[in-house]
């Protein structure tokens, strides 16, 4: 599993890629995040990928999204100044786990 402090270093070496990521996804799709996926077999931080979500996206994306604090961020973030960053990994029994970020861009 990829720690919190892992994800902070995570966001903080790639801030500027992340964050026009974030910028290009809402340009195009309207609100959304950026997801970050954790490989099970590899945590290694490093070798995550991520890209942009809509938020529509994430309500299929994750069955308890709806009513989330992941939720009320997307919906309450200002895009001109910051991102929403969300590291997605499946737990040992299957589950989709979630840990959300918002970034001062």
């Amino acid at each position: 599993m990829i720690s919190h402090l892992e994800q902070v270093e995570f966001i903080r070496r790639n801030a500027p890629a992340v964050t026009a990521c974030a910028r290009e996804g809402y340009r195009t799709s309207g609100r959304g995040l950026v997801r970050v996926l954790c490989n099970q077999d590899n945590e290694n931080a490093e070798q995550a990928t991520y890209d942009f979500l809509p938020e529509i996206g994430v309500s299929k994306l994750l069955a308890r999204w709806y009513g989330t604090k992941a939720a009320r961020m997307v919906s309450g973030y200002n895009p001109r100044a910051e991102a929403i960053v969300i590291f997605v990994r499946k737990s040992e029994t299957g589950e989709t786990l979630f840990d959300t970020h918002c970034v001062k861009t």
